[in-house]
């Protein structure tokens, strides 16, 4: 899996000097731009899935979603 996000340019590992077995591994732009278009894909959806609630169901659903997100 990290060898086909670093062949594509999205991660570099490097090992340090001072340690043989350990390996770093850096996020680079390639990968941050991605991960931006992708926030805002999302925010672009979930605005358009939560328009046709309520106040009152926007925050049940708040809610339960951080209710479902804490026994994760």
């Amino acid at each position: 899996m990290l060898q086909g996000l670093e062949q594509k340019g999205f991660i570099e590992r490097k090992i340090p000097t001072n340690n043989e077995r350990q390996k770093n591994i850096y996020v680079l732009p390639k990968a941050i731009e991605l991960i931006e278009d992708f926030q805002d894909l999302f925010q672009k959806v979930e605005e358009e899935i939560v328009q046709v609630l309520t106040e009152e169901e926007k925050q049940i659903l708040k809610e339960m979603l951080i209710k479902i997100n804490e026994r994760l």
